[in-house]
This record gives structure tokens, C-alpha cells and sequence, in this order.
């Protein structure tokens, strides 16, 4: 840039001022009067604020919309003053010149570890992180303790009725997942007629 122009410099400009023949800065810019200098320029578009939108538009503000549709009222004065700040955040105009909608978190840089305000940020995500992963292990205890409960009332009804025989060994056939909210399998193979024609 213009020697005129320059306001800062580090090490790499330092360096190539070293480098360059003459004594004084005119003689080392040479017949363009040029040196290498720092450009500082304001771009909000970074890697913490990146993290930032995508917290708030993909994580908190689908965790309000979720609550909304639980039809909970515990909390609705607090949700809806929060969605009104995200929706708020969201519109204003630094915000938009933020390119998140690919964003793609990795890891955190400097910033969001050790910067105050980003660092509180980076906090509560990693705070919803561990307690999505423990709802999801709770869920899947649920699961297993309702095919264990429905299997020993299935098995106790059963018992209950003449003519049907439960094999000892049989196991209830129970998804994952709930298939519209079901959890058993249509089998009854556990299930056998007792032969009374003789009795």
C-alpha cells in the first residue's frame, strides 16, 4: 500500500522492510512509494459469530418452538419474551450480513473458550449437548422398561385364560422406536393352544 497510507505493521511487513535496499522509508518504497502494511477492516462475519446464529436460530429458537407445541404454560411469559429476543436478534442488520445458513460447527476457536461473553455462549451449548444425550439415554431406559412391564402383564393376563399355554422361554417382540406410537410387535408366537379334546 501507500506509505502514506500505512498504519501498522507486523512482523511479515517488518521483515520485507529489512529486506528492501535504502536507509530511509522513502528509499525502501522505491519509484511507487509502496510497502507492505496491515489493512484492517471490520467484518462480522467470523467463526464465533457463525457459532453464535446457529445457536440461536437452530438450537434456541427451536427448542422455544418445540415448547410452544407442547401446550406447557409453566413457562410461557418467560418462552415468548425469549422468542421475541431471538427474533429481535435475528433482524438486526449486523446479523444478516452474518452468513450462517451452511454453517457446519467443528470445534471452538479462541474466542468462544476464552472471550466473556462468547465463552457464556459456548457454555450453554455445551451444557444442552450433555443433557440432550442424557434424555436420550433416559428414553432409551423407558423403552426397555416398557416392554419389560407390558411383557409380564401381557404374560400374567395370559395366564388367566383356559386353554393357553405361554412357553417358558418366549420373548415379547417390542421396536425400538415407537412405529406410531406403538412399541410391541404384531407377533404371538410366545402364545400356544392347549389340546382340551381328551379332558
Amino acid at each position: 500500500m501507500s506509505v502514506a497510507r500505512i498504519q501498522e505493521m507486523d512482523a511479515a511487513c517488518l521483515r520485507d522492510y529489512i529486506r528492501r535496499p535504502g536507509k530511509t522509508a522513502a528509499q525502501k518504497a522505491g519509484s511507487k512509494q509502496e510497502l507492505m502494511g496491515v489493512q484492517r477492516y471490520q467484518d462480522y462475519n467470523t467463526a464465533e459469530n457463525k457459532f453464535l446464529v446457529y445457536f440461536a436460530e437452530k438450537i434456541l429458537h427451536l427448542e422455544c418452538y418445540r415448547y410452544e407445541r407442547s401446550n406447557v404454560n409453566q413457562y410461557e411469559k418467560q418462552v415468548q419474551k425469549f422468542r421475541f429476543l431471538l427474533d429481535a436478534f435475528k433482524q438486526h442488520p449486523t446479523v444478516q450480513t452474518i452468513q450462517a445458513s451452511r454453517y457446519q460447527f467443528t470445534q471452538p476457536n479462541y474466542v468462544l473458550q476464552q472471550n466473556p461473553t462468547y465463552s457464556s455462549f459456548w457454555k450453554a451449548y455445551l451444557d444442552y449437548v450433555k443433557k440432550k444425550k442424557q434424555k436420550q439415554q433416559l428414553w432409551a431406559y423407558r423403552n426397555q422398561l416398557l416392554a419389560d412391564t407390558v411383557y409380564i402383564f401381557l404374560l400374567s393376563a395370559l395366564i388367566q385364560f383356559t386353554g393357553l399355554v405361554v412357553e417358558p422361554l418366549s420373548r415379547l417382540e417390542c421396536n425400538a422406536s415407537p412405529d406410531k406410537g406403538h412399541y410391541l410387535k404384531n407377533s404371538l408366537s410366545y402364545v400356544k393352544t392347549r389340546d382340551t379334546s381328551g379332558i
